[in-house]
């Protein structure tokens, strides 16, 4: 009897193993309610993520594909690259006044003419500058054409500086083009040759001799006699204010820069007429004391497309003269 109890503890022992080792471990998580529930847990996070991921796609493919049709059915006014586009720059300044807003857009409607030429080679563009018809407002701005007073021609190293001469004539570079007229000036849109009041006392008497000195200035600055060619200048009335060393419009230049876009007469411009695209060089400055427009609110009403370039800093220049 001694020795048949611990052969039963043994044999029990045994029994006992065999029988753990043959359960599972599926059988085992199973019985433990705890380990069942973070399977749960886990199978539903999994399954949530599939479903966020798969509407994810489904937005995104969505969103790509309205864009497509977007861009395959897109407005004309907002591809600027599309063919024929017709764009009107608009600027505060003009040369020989040496001043961004006089050089940067002269240089950019040259830019975007040869740009316009490489992509699909349609379209046109023109830049509206202030014509100054008071002799003391041209006397004021360009001096540097008709005074030998170096104080007053400190840009006189500059290549592209005019030089003195004699003050009611044009240089003879600018005047042996005079004689021919720009095939633009009997274009639609331009609203004819303006002439100041008294021409024997003003640098240029008329707009086509500014033209022409513009025209020059661009050829001396190394831009292609194509572009040049191709590019139409035209002119709006204006006025300098000392005050505020600017030149502010006298004149409807809403209406204006429409007849100029549409290439059609200022008197057919009406309520319905609708430019393609316009670039406002300073548009803050061009709006302070713009003279209201007997055809639309705002240029952005009157064009499809409008772009405004700032050229001032404004918290740079208060710092310095309002400190």
């Amino acid at each position: 009897m001694a020795t048949f109890f611990p052969i039963l503890i043994t044999f029990t022992l045994i029994l006992t193993l065999i029988v753990f080792v043959e359960s599972s471990p599926s059988d085992i998580r199973l019985e433990s309610p705890h380990l069942s529930s973070i399977t749960s847990h886990s199978a539903s996070q999994s399954a949530s993520q599939s479903v966020h991921n798969e509407l994810h796609n489904e937005l995104r493919n969505e969103l790509r594909n309205e864009l497509h049709n977007e861009l395959q059915h897109e407005s004309r006014s907002n591809l600027l690259r599309s063919d024929g586009r017709n764009i009107t720059i608009i600027t505060t300044a003009s040369l020989p006044w040496l001043t961004g807003t006089s050089i940067n857009p002269l240089l950019r409607a040259c830019y975007l003419l040869k740009r316009m030429r490489e992509v699909n080679g349609k379209g046109t563009v023109q830049i509206m500058i202030p014509w100054l018809g008071d002799e003391h407002d041209q006397r004021m701005l360009f001096k540097a054409l008709y005074t030998n007073n170096t104080s007053l021609n400190q840009t006189s190293n500059c290549m592209y500086a005019p030089q003195p001469h004699d003050p009611y004539q044009l240089p003879q570079q600018y005047t042996q083009q005079l004689n021919s007229k720009d095939e633009e000036e009997n274009e639609g849109g331009n609203e004819g040759e303006y002439t100041s009041p008294n021409s024997s006392n003003t640098v240029f008497p008329t707009t086509h001799h500014q033209k022409v000195y513009i025209k020059n200035w661009l050829h001396s600055n190394s831009i292609p006699p194509s572009i040049i060619q191709s590019l139409k200048i035209h002119f709006y009335p204006s006025r300098y204010h000392p005050g505020h060393h600017s030149i502010f419009s006298i004149s409807d230049t809403i209406s204006q820069a429409l007849s100029v876009n549409c290439g059609i007469t200022l008197e057919n411009v009406t309520n319905e007429t609708k430019g393609d695209v316009i670039i406002l060089e300073e548009p803050e400055h061009l709006n302070w004391y713009r003279i209201p427009s007997q055809t639309h609110k705002s240029f952005r009403t009157a064009f499809a497309y409008s772009i405004g370039i700032i050229h001032t800093n404004y918290i740079a220049y208060i710092s310095q003269h309002y400190a």
